[in-house]
């Protein structure tokens, strides 16, 4: 009996058919102890030496050829190299690549041809529009001049579409109506519902609409206000805008007040130069020279404010009106404890040539410590061109303060040839006042010359 041994060293008898059977059971025993050693880390190239005595006939030979050749599926495999691995991904990934460019190439031709055929689209119907709204131009003149009654009424009964044309011309050309033409146009903007939504769209919350609205309103304001029953509707409801949150909206609001022209949409301009939503000075003071004399009652109420900068801008905006009614307020406000209403109401009658202040403003040039203040009552002096002023403004140009010595050498050329004389005396005789004269001189030489060489 010749000895072999199993993968542990012990003998194993060769019988026959008994040993083959052994021999493959060691096999297999082993094989599991391979796999065993793969499951702890340890990789399957190095357990594939045959244990001691196995193989040495034809059946332990083949036993060993068929458990060896399963050995190499039991674990992973060993890694490739990086080389490798690039080598078989480098063509997949090119591939995806091409295909990724192509579709960017195709999807950018799309948009490109989206946007050609939409541009194609819009011109051709810039170019119908264009021709419809030429057509129509002529039924829109028609009709501002407000004899045609027949051009009219087509305006009124056109479609939605065709009136959707022709509103930004029929709205720019009321903007420059007056009179029956401006009655006439808002006669059909009426008709048509546009002043109705515009009332309701100041309720809406988008501001663009509110504001939009309010431009509507604003067109049509010097006709509406004589409607007894959209008048005061369309006031209320802009009365109510000017304390919007979006200041765009309240500009709005203040320009159709304005272009309202009434007593009531003046004193609620007025009442919005402060607070928490104020309105801009600037766009209120526009506002209401544009209602002109309907706002005096308010600016006139305006100028006994407590707020300063209210006082001064009532008393500037009374003598850009000119409205001599305030006269009383102008005189009583060169009393005022503050430089700068007393520096407005001067300026205020001298824009409106008021003789009865004469008298007011001579005592104000010559006690009034304000530069400011004696600066405008000089100016206001020679505004009025009363000659009774040549001495105070003579003596107040050799003044030390620039602004009020400059006005008073100012005012001095506007009296004629006496105050023309009294520069020249300042010149020689007083040398404080030589500077201011001999300017105030020189500016009279160059504006004859001027003159001469023009005519």
């Amino acid at each position: 009996m010749r000895g072999y041994m199993d993968h542990e060293g012990t003998p194993i008898a060769d019988t026959g058919a008994g040993h083959v059977r052994d021999v493959c059971g060691a096999g297999c025993r082993w094989v599991g102890s391979c796999v065993a050693r793969q499951g702890q880390g340890r990789p399957h190239h190095a357990v594939r030496a045959a244990p001691a005595g196995l193989g040495r006939t034809s059946g332990s030979r083949a036993a060993w050829s068929a458990v060896h050749g399963v050995l190499p599926r039991l674990g992973p495999r060993p890694p490739r190299s990086r080389a490798a691995a690039g080598r078989v991904g480098r063509p997949a990934m090119a591939f995806a690549v091409t295909v990724a460019l192509y579709a960017s190439l195709v999807l950018i031709l799309f948009c490109v041809l989206i946007l050609l055929v939409c541009r194609m689209v819009r011109n051709r119907l810039d170019r119908l529009q264009s021709q419809r709204v030429k057509e129509l131009r002529p039924l829109v003149l028609a009709s501002a001049v407000g004899e045609d009654d027949e051009a009219l009424e087509q305006l009124v009964q056109l479609d939605r579409r065709s009136w959707r044309m022709v509103e930004p011309s029929v709205l720019s050309l009321l903007s420059q109506m007056q009179g029956e033409a401006h009655e006439a146009l808002t006669a059909v903007l009426v008709r048509r519902g546009l002043v109705d939504r515009a009332l309701e769209d100041l309720g809406r919350r988008g501001r663009v609409r509110r504001a939009r609205a309010a431009g509507v309103l604003a067109l049509t304001g010097p006709t509406l206000r004589e409607d007894p029953v959209v008048g005061p509707r369309a006031r209320q409801a802009l009365e109510i805008l000017l304390d919007d949150a979006d200041p765009t909206v309240r500009a709005a609001a203040v320009r159709a007040l304005g272009r309202f022209g009434d007593e009531a949409g003046a004193r609620a301009l007025l009442g919005h130069l402060s607070g928490r939503r104020q309105v801009a000075s600037g766009l209120v003071s526009h506002a209401l020279l544009r209602i002109a004399f309907p706002a005096v009652p308010g600016l006139l109420e305006a100028a006994r404010s407590d707020d300063l900068q209210i006082r001064a801008l009532a008393l500037e905006l009374l003598s850009l009106i000119g409205d001599r009614a305030a006269v009383p307020q102008l005189l009583e406000a060169l009393r005022d404890d503050q430089g700068v209403v007393r520096a407005s109401a001067a300026q205020a009658l001298g824009q409106m040539g008021e003789h009865s202040a004469v008298g007011p403003l001579l005592t104000m040039l010559s006690t009034d410590t304000s530069p400011r203040v004696a600066a405008a009552a000089a100016e206001a002096l020679g505004a009025i061109g009363d000659r009774r002023a040549i001495v105070s403004l003579a003596s107040a140009v050799g003044r030390p303060h620039f602004r009020s010595a400059h006005a008073a050498a100012q005012s001095l050329l506007r009296l004629g040839p006496q105050g023309e004389e009294t520069l020249r005396q300042l010149v020689r005789d007083e040398p404080t006042a030589e500077a201011h004269a001999s300017e105030a001189l020189a500016q009279l030489s160059l504006r004859r010359s001027a003159g001469r060489t023009t005519s």
